[in-house]
């Protein structure tokens, strides 16, 4: 899933284009690089919305998130290992996801792997059987 630009940004974009509008307008008036708005439209074409999350919601970054991670941690004994593992995230990123909002490095947790954690944590079983697979 494409993410940077929501499902109907990406959409209007593309109506504005099949309007007549130069990809230099576009460029102006959402201050997306051209490559990469190039790229969007080529994707949007080739795949549709679907390849693009659907709301804004998805791609909120707080540091509400890297509270609620350091949470998860505390309640499930979580090691960096496992998260880089459940999340395929690499461990510098989850690194920085568990600092302090003041400690230099601090990388804001986007919603959408704190909500693919907690679903995996929910299940249960994932985390037992990866603890299993390890020892």
């Amino acid at each position: 899933m494409i993410e940077g630009i929501t499902a109907p940004e990406v959409k209007a974009l593309a109506e504005k284009r099949r309007n007549g509008w130069s990809i230099r307008s576009l460029v102006t008036a959402s201050n997306i690089p051209q490559h990469r708005l190039s790229r969007y439209l080529r994707i949007y074409e080739s795949l549709g919305d679907g390849a693009f999350v659907p709301e804004k919601r998805q791609l909120s970054y707080t540091a509400s998130n890297n509270r609620k991670l350091r949470n998860l941690v505390k309640k499930h004994g979580l090691t960096r290992p496992e998260i880089c593992e459940l999340l395929n995230a690499p461990s510098g990123t989850v690194k920085n996801w568990l600092r302090g909002e003041d400690t230099k490095g601090f990388c804001p947790m986007p919603a959408y792997a704190l909500e693919l954690l907690q679903i995996k944590l929910r299940e249960g079983k994932v985390l037992e059987e990866m603890r299993r697979a390890t020892d």
